[in-house]
């Protein structure tokens, strides 16, 4: 089974979107919504669909990634950002992949403002993200083994940091030898500059040295990967 997992916080204007999107993957799921404590429709919107949906005070980003994983039963992980959404085969065109596998990587198509652009993997995802290239939480699929072996060395999943959380992830899931599998087909939609509230704009001068940090990761670990 596969959780699909939507953290919320004031996520009225997309938030039909994304869950319609979860709804209609032809695979078995559970689709979990965790309200952050938002303060507009966003839970009325979220009850209005056949969902799981858990809500708290707000803590964050980071405690709700965490606590979503938490509350998932399935062996796979998809985080679903509320403000973006996944192709209707999305996940269907990689369950073929789940069992040889630890972490699956689809194709991200960037709605920014007046355009789409699509960002395509390739086989050398550290060498991508050495000059720059950023892959977004949505286009992965996690095996919920490898983020517990990961948990199990770092005892925390999501760090508690600003910004770059997704590409820190990446990092940490390399440093343990993950196998990645890049299924191109597999598409997730997301959002880029629809807001001057989102995370990357809000904390863009905060990084924790993630530069730094994909060097030396590129200088000292070996990326496993193969193409679907």
């Amino acid at each position: 089974m596969i959780s699909i997992l939507i953290p919320c916080f004031n996520s009225q204007t997309h938030l039909k979107q994304c869950i319609e999107s979860a709804l209609i993957q032809n695979v078995e799921k559970e689709i979990i919504l965790l309200d952050d404590g938002s303060t507009d429709n966003t839970l009325s919107i979220a009850k209005e669909y056949p969902i799981k949906i858990h809500r708290r005070k707000h803590k964050g980003f980071t405690e709700t990634y965490n606590e979503l994983f938490n509350l998932a039963k399935g062996d796979w992980i998809q985080y679903l950002d509320s403000d973006d959404y996944l192709a209707m085969d999305k996940l269907e065109k990689q369950r073929p992949y789940l069992s040889t596998s630890d972490v699956l990587i689809g194709t991200t198509y960037v709605l920014e403002s007046h355009e789409i652009f699509k960002k395509i993997p390739n086989n050398n995802l550290l060498a991508e993200l050495k000059v720059g290239i950023k892959y977004q939480t949505n286009c992965f699929l996690f095996s919920k083994q490898i983020l517990n072996k990961l948990i199990e060395r770092n005892k925390i999943l999501w760090k508690d940091i600003l910004i770059n959380h997704d590409t820190n992830l990446i990092l940490d899931l390399i440093e343990i030898n993950s196998l990645f599998v890049l299924t191109p087909e597999s598409i997730a939609y997301y959002r880029y500059n629809w807001s001057d509230k989102q995370l990357t704009n809000i904390y863009k001068d905060h990084d924790i040295n993630t530069k730094e940090r994909i060097t030396h990761i590129s200088d000292n670990f070996n990326f496993h990967s193969t193409g679907a």
